[in-house]
Formats: structure tokens, C-alpha cells, sequence
């Protein structure tokens, strides 16, 4: 018997023959995920559902008024993803189970030297137009997010919950 771990759990037990099955499975059966894998850069890096967590300001008339998010972002690995709930506050003003669609590019990021770096970057944008620069490491399970709209001082942590 053998053990399969998803996210540093168990998850299940078993025989050496099932294992070998599965196993065969997930390296062929998308190409996407095992890209992924491979730690090459690109919209396949980000895959499944993460949390998305970030706080700032909109600075409207000079004034800066308090904005916070939690949100769940459903990546699809192709360049789309989704926000299928969460709960936002800008100058204290809640709107919960907001929902959005976007499109997201991802590519590998240049050190300072001009080396090849070990991480990705790129953009995020929810439609209609809300724009976030990315930032990730290869294996796509750490985002961190900045907003670029002027006005906007906003900035967050995606983590990766599940495939």
C-alpha cells in the first residue's frame, strides 16, 4: 500500500499497482499541470482555487480612505480565473459575495544581474478593468499582488488552497 498526499495530508491508501495508475495519470493527463511542475513560467502555473487577501488605501481628493479584501480567485491555468465569492470594504463601506471574472499573463521574472530568476511575474486584471501587477514562485502556490491604478496604495497575498 501507498500513501497519495495532497497538500502535506494523506489522502489516501493505496495498492502499489493503483498507485502506478494514478500516478501515470496525473503527469500525462494535463499538460498544463505537469508544466507546472516542471517550473516553467507561464498561465499553467497558477491552477485551482486560492485565497486572496490584501489591504491599502484609494486616495480620493488627496484624501486617503481605508480598502480591504478576502476573496477566493479560482485560477484556470489558461489565463482566465474567476472570483466566485468574496467580502470587500473601501472607507468602510462592505459589499459581500461580490464576483468577478479577469485574465492574468504570467512569465518568468529577471534579477537585478539580468540572471534568470526563480520566481514569475505578471499581471492580474479583473474585468472591467481593475489591474494588479504578480508575482509568484514556480510552483505557483505563493502570489503576491500590487494594484497599479493611480490613486490606489493596495497590496496582497494570494496562497494556494487546493488543485
Amino acid at each position: 500500500m501507498r500513501s497519495i498526499q495532497f497538500g502535506g495530508r494523506t489522502r489516501a491508501r493505496l495498492s502499489g499497482c493503483m498507485f502506478m495508475v494514478i500516478a501515470a495519470v496525473a503527469v500525462s493527463g494535463h499538460p498544463g499541470r505537469a508544466l507546472a511542475q516542471s517550473g516553467v513560467c507561464g498561465p499553467q502555473t497558477l491552477r485551482g482555487l486560492y485565497i486572496f487577501s490584501a489591504s491599502g488605501y484609494n486616495i480620493v481628493g488627496g484624501v486617503p480612505q481605508p480598502a480591504t479584501i478576502v476573496e477566493f480567485l479560482d485560477f484556470e491555468g489558461d489565463g482566465t480565473m474567476s472570483v466566485p465569492t468574496g467580502t470587500l470594504s473601501f472607507n468602510g463601506n462592505v459589499n459581500q459575495a461580490v464576483v468577478f471574472r479577469g485574465v492574468y499573463t504570467l512569465e518568468r521574472s529577471l534579477q537585478g544581474s539580468g540572471q534568470l530568476g526563480t520566481g514569475c511575474r505578471g499581471t492580474l486584471t479583473l474585468l472591467p478593468g481593475v489591474g494588479f501587477d504578480l508575482y509568484t514562485d514556480r510552483t505557483g502556490t505563493q502570489v503576491w499582488l500590487i494594484r497599479t491604478a493611480p490613486g490606489a496604495v493596495f497590496q496582497g497575498t494570494v496562497t494556494k488552497l487546493s488543485n
